[in-house]
């Protein structure tokens, strides 16, 4: 993951939502998905404020709802809807080295939470 990060951060995309963005096109999910954004976000907050990661369906799902006037389910279904297309999409080495799986028909998706705090934690240890 460190390679990629750096690729990213070596073409000049210092901005985090432009770094978030390369990430979630390198994994697959098409930006005109609505979970796209609400992964975006939600990373971006998560990198911003840690405690969003401990309460992720009492605070981060309330505070995108709120942000992008939608209804939490809305949140939470979209998000998923995002991992299953990127669980699909997604080149399996790229999804290996970000998440450490063993790429293969066995093994399901990520949870939401497992997928947004994973990429955040790469952001905020890198």
């Amino acid at each position: 993951m460190n390679n990629l990060l750096d690729k990213l951060l070596d073409n000049n995309y210092n901005d985090l939502r432009q770094i978030i963005d390369k990430i979630l096109l390198e994994l697959g999910i098409p930006s005109n998905l609505k979970g796209y954004t609400y992964i975006e976000e939600a990373i971006f907050l998560c990198v911003k404020d840690s405690n969003y990661k401990e309460y992720i369906t009492k605070r981060l799902y309330p505070t995108l709802a709120e942000k992008l006037n939608v209804k939490e389910y809305q949140v939470e279904k979209n998000i998923r809807k995002a991992i299953e297309v990127s669980w699909t999409n997604a080149n399996p080495e790229t999804l290996e080295k970000i998440f450490g799986y063993s790429i293969g028909l066995d093994r399901d998706r990520p949870t939401n939470f497992n997928y947004i705090i994973t990429i955040s934690n790469i952001l905020v240890n890198y």
